[in-house]
């Protein structure tokens, strides 16, 4: 799979005249509790040729390929795109790019990150998920309830440790150790029923497990603004814009 991934991220180079500069793994596989029939979701960052950027008209700035065959999801952004995410504290990029496979952008984005935004952007993930797909409900998806608890134990990671959230799973539920033995073990046993290709199928809600969301979901929504946000020198993010332009295309 490894060989048709590249072979891929190559393809798209060529039909887009672009340079890709990370890719990684995202998802179930990137969290660690992928099935043996989990998707691949492959993320990227990309630089445009110089010109690309000198325009008037506005221009995509982000490329999506998918590959129903090999069960392949590509899903890249230009680098300009994403440097203006970073400095908002984009959860989803901060995720793809918080992997130990892109150093030199890990680096950068620890200079940017807001506990405020990110506490607030899990929450309110989190949030979504149980009022579409648990409260209220007779019956549930127990793989959503696996959503939800990660992203509160992101938002408890970094209230308790004042860094990012690891993106590794069962890192990240060490935290829920420390907070609630029945929340913690409950979701052990969604991480390895899934990741034994087990179906996380329809169950019955888990009352004492939903007051405990309810709680924490009211506690991350209304307290998010506590946290101080950092002063950001946007002259990095342009300098690192620049020279990863200029660089890649001039050398």
């Amino acid at each position: 799979m490894k060989e048709k991934i590249l072979k891929t991220l190559l393809e798209i180079e060529i039909q887009h005249k672009i340079e890709i500069i990370y890719a990684l793994e995202s998802g179930s596989r990137d969290w660690g509790f992928a099935s043996p029939d989990s998707d691949y979701d492959i993320r990227f960052l990309y630089i445009n040729k110089p010109e690309w950027y000198f325009s008037i008209i506005a221009k995509d700035d982000n490329l999506n390929v998918k590959d129903e065959k090999s069960d392949l999801d590509f899903s890249g952004w230009d680098i300009k795109k994403a440097l203006e995410l970073l400095l908002k504290s984009n959860m989803s990029l901060y995720e793809w790019f918080n992997s130990p496979k892109a150093q030199e952008f890990k680096k950068l984005s620890y200079k940017f990150w807001s506990k405020t935004s990110l506490i607030f952007s899990y929450a309110a993930l989190a949030r979504n998920n149980y009022k579409v797909y648990i409260s209220g409900k007779d019956k549930v998806r127990a793989k959503k309830y696996l959503y939800i608890l990660r992203a509160i134990a992101a938002c408890l990671w970094i209230e308790n440790t004042g860094t990012f959230p690891p993106i590794e799973i069962n890192k990240l539920s060490e935290i829920l150790k420390t907070q609630d033995n029945a929340i913690s073990g409950f979701l052990i046993y969604l991480i390895e029923t899934k990741k034994q290709g087990a179906e996380l199928g329809i169950i019955d809600p888990k009352k004492e497990i939903d007051v405990w969301i309810e709680k924490k979901l009211d506690y991350y929504l209304t307290n998010s603004n506590k946290y101080e946000k950092p002063p950001k020198d946007i002259l990095l993010l342009d300098k690192y814009f620049y020279k990863a332009v200029f660089q890649s295309y001039m050398c």
